[in-house]
């Protein structure tokens, strides 16, 4: 072999050992455990979000700042929205209210799911079938590979039956290992999956205030997503995105 092909061969030797060590060094930083707590951005698949509502527009009044916090953690995002809203024989119009409101959080149509279940109305003098919940829930992080879950605590945050269902159904029906499998979390994630759950504040304060600031409890996380200014101000103006949506009763 001559001297020229000889260098040739050495310097595209040399530049795949470089670029071969600069994807290693940037496949090492995501092989241990890491936390929506972790400095800086998460990579675009390192979170992969569920967030789980009762009714359209409990994305907007309850969670729009946490799921505008995740959107600038690069995470992906899906909903299940456990009813249509069909207290006041709205359902149809509040399930396109509902895919409107996601494409301003962030959410794509097509992460978007609204089940329409006879078992599971807007109602909240209806006890809603946990066990169903948590087959449906539990489906969805199976199929779309969910490592983190986000729904109402066990005061449902304005006191609805149906909020509370979902807890329940999610932290007693299911036990934790049956809904966050191990197979559904990142390479190396460990246990640092999370469930968090929107915390109550109070009737009064909910009403009043609950854009303020939302609160996630998280298991094995440390801190609670908050919204800064602009989040805020975004998440208010998408609760115009519900105009159904006037009458308490059926929040």
């Amino acid at each position: 072999m001559g001297l020229a092909p000889l260098g040739s061969f050495l310097v595209a030797l040399l530049t795949l050992v470089w670029l071969g060590s600069r994807w290693l060094r940037r496949r090492g930083a995501g092989w241990g455990p890491r936390t929506l707590c972790a400095a800086g951005p998460a990579r675009a698949d390192d979170v992969r979000a569920l967030v789980v509502t009762a009714h359209p527009d409990d994305e907007a009044m309850f969670f729009a700042p946490t799921i505008l916090s995740l959107g600038r953690l690069r995470a992906q995002l899906w909903l299940l929205c456990c009813s249509s809203g069909n207290y006041y024989n709205q359902g149809e119009i509040r399930k396109k209210e509902l895919v409107q409101s996601c494409a301003v959080l962030g959410i794509p149509s097509s992460n978007v799911t609204v089940i329409d279940h006879r078992d599971l109305p807007d109602d909240p003098a209806v006890e809603w079938d946990t066990h169903l919940l948590s087959t449906f829930v539990l489906e969805h992080i199976e199929t779309n590979y969910i490592n983190l879950l986000i729904t109402f605590d066990a005061g449902g945050v304005s006191g609805h039956a149906n909020h509370i269902a979902l807890y329940t159904a999610l932290s007693s029906e299911s036990p934790k290992e049956e809904w966050l499998r191990p197979e559904c979390l990142p390479s190396g994630a460990g246990t640092s999956c999370c469930s968090p759950s929107l915390q109550s504040q109070g009737t009064c304060s909910q009403r009043g205030s609950y854009l303020k600031h939302h609160w996630v409890r998280m298991e094995t996380c440390c801190c609670p997503l908050t919204c800064q200014p602009c989040a805020l101000a975004a998440a208010e103006g998408n609760a115009e995105s519900h105009l159904c949506s006037v009458k308490p009763a059926s929040d």
